[in-house]
């Protein structure tokens, strides 16, 4: 679940732009000019929503290894600072986002943001990346964008291109510079968009319906995240270790010609009396 991926691009979309990819630029139509923090989420789970926790990042230094990209990509900076998460992209002209890969079609995500410097006002944003999934050449994912104006959209961009799925709106539920807390509330297809705790959007998606999901800053900004949470009922798959000295975890046998087996807490694979490679099924 944790493979994260990163990324930025350019060009020119109904209001807002996004990013993807790791290693790899992608164009992706919009996005503007802003300098983000964001800050903690809290919004209470609704009773239809996943109240499993899957997945949280506070970004603190106590948190063992970063679950997010940490480095640079074509001067775009991605780094965990102050407890936070930073993606900055103040010395370019495209947007930067950082997404983990997974496949889930049901769940909730929250975080929160403030945007403490804007180059360009009408375009300046923050968002969630979601439903992301890799493809030759690039990726596609859906966005849910918030501009600092007082405006938010969804996006979709697939195959290159990009498509409203919810038309730029005006809001007065959060003022520039004032702290905004997101949550979209996904059902295999059917979403749900918050603001501040208020329902603002609804879409129905067809194409893009599971994958893994993210954080989204416009080009020309700086944005810290934090608290970044997955709520869903699938269970994590449990890390499998063996010490080779306890109940047989891996096979133990004859194959093509090899041995394998458990002996004195290790454990062996035998092609001395074979031409072929020896690999655990």
């Amino acid at each position: 679940m944790r493979f994260w991926r990163v990324g930025a691009g350019r060009g020119a979309c109904p209001a807002g732009a996004w990013s993807n990819g790791l290693a790899y630029n992608q164009p992706v139509r919009g996005l503007g000019h802003a300098l983000i923090i964001l800050g903690a989420a809290a919004i209470a789970i609704a009773a239809s929503a996943p109240s499993k926790l899957h997945f949280s990042d506070d970004f603190s230094s106590s948190a063992g290894e970063p679950s997010f990209f940490v480095g640079t990509m074509d001067r775009r900076h991605f780094r965990y600072v102050d407890g936070q998460y930073e993606i900055d992209t103040a010395s370019v002209e495209d947007y930067g986002q950082s997404v983990l890969d997974d496949e889930l079609d049901t769940y909730r995500l929250v975080v929160s943001g403030r945007m403490v410097k804007n180059s360009d006002p009408s375009r300046g944003g923050f968002g969630l990346s979601f439903n992301y999934r890799r493809r030759d050449g690039g990726s596609d994912f859906l966005l849910f964008l918030v501009y600092d104006r007082g405006a938010y959209t969804v996006l979709r961009y697939l195959d290159g291109g990009t498509t409203t799925l919810f038309s730029p709106t005006k809001t007065k539920l959060f003022s520039p510079g004032q702290e905004v807390t997101l949550t979209i509330d996904a059902m295999k297809g059917q979403f749900t968009f918050y603001i501040n705790g208020v329902e603002v959007a609804q879409a129905r998606e067809d194409r893009l319906t599971s994958g893994g999901y993210g954080v989204f800053a416009t080009a020309q900004s700086i944005v810290r995240f934090d608290n970044f949470e997955v709520y869903a009922e699938k269970d994590v798959p449990l890390p499998i270790t063996d010490d080779f000295s306890g109940k047989p975890l891996l096979f133990e046998g004859s194959l093509g010609g090899v041995n394998y087996g458990y002996e004195g807490g290790r454990y062996h694979i035998d092609t001395s009396a074979t031409e072929y490679i020896g690999l655990s099924p």
